[in-house]
């Protein structure tokens, strides 16, 4: 079995996979993903990014909460309103975790808000902590599932999208000293197009033509491909694990 995994103080391209509400209403996604884990002969370190879904939006409504997004973001004004979205999100995680283990990936999960990993503050500006220990899992083979709860500034637990997260956590990755870079991956619920291996080598297809593939991007990872300046990928369930997919640039 191949293995693109380095060691010691090479540098390492890390999949940053943002995982987003859009793909997971496929009931089958996570049996999809594991599964390409368990097919695939080309290990990528990456780590899962995970935002809200449905599962989430059922669980507030079913407490009578109003179910309202911001910038793709659950609100949570409410206590009660957080403690369903952190229960219902750590069992994602926990589910995911448990899915991949059982067809032998090693994995690890992390919620967001614990320890920091993800805060806000008052500006609305999201600090990443905790990069340096996920990319040394990422070294040793480990698969990070990170749940995209955080903290706000008033240590309140706040909904944020997977696309804001995997952007900050490939600025966090590129000003430290851990030899690793991250590439962002968009998932999307199906892709057509004829794809190859994600590499700094591969086609650049220009982001205005795959806007217009009808991939299914949700409004705000939208707005960040067309906004950033650096090149990510776009890739779906059964292709990902084999480090497959679209390298997509301005």
């Amino acid at each position: 079995m191949h293995d693109n995994r380095k060691n010691g103080n090479d540098e390492l391209r890390l999949k940053l996979v943002c995982v987003n509400r859009r793909v997971q209403e496929d009931l089958l996604f996570a049996q999809t993903l594991t599964r390409s884990f368990e097919r695939s002969k080309a290990r990528c370190p990456m780590v899962l990014i995970v935002g809200s879904a449905e599962p989430a939006e059922r669980g507030l409504a079913a407490r009578g909460f109003e179910v309202v997004r911001h910038e793709g973001a659950l609100v949570l004004s409410t206590p009660d309103e957080q403690t369903v979205f952190e229960r219902i999100m750590r069992d994602t995680g926990r589910k995911l975790v448990e899915q991949l283990t059982d067809v032998g990936i090693s994995s690890v999960g992390f919620f967001g808000a614990d320890k920091g990993i993800l805060r806000k503050d008052e500006n609305g500006i999201i600090g990443s902590f905790g990069v340096q220990t996920i990319a040394a899992l990422s070294r040793s083979g480990v698969v990070s599932v990170l749940i995209c709860g955080g903290l706000d500034s008033a240590e309140n637990v706040v909904d944020l999208h997977p696309t804001t997260v995997c952007h900050l956590f490939q600025k966090h990755l590129s000003v430290t000293d851990c030899n690793v870079m991250g590439d962002i991956v968009l998932l999307v619920p199906e892709l057509r197009q004829k794809v190859t291996c994600m590499t700094e080598e591969q086609t650049r297809i220009p982001w205005d033509k795959v806007m217009n593939m009808g991939l299914g991007f949700d409004k705000t990872t939208s707005l960040f491909a067309l906004s950033t300046k650096s090149n990510f990928y776009v890739s779906s369930a059964p292709h990902v694990a084999g480090n497959r997919g679209l390298r997509v640039g301005a």
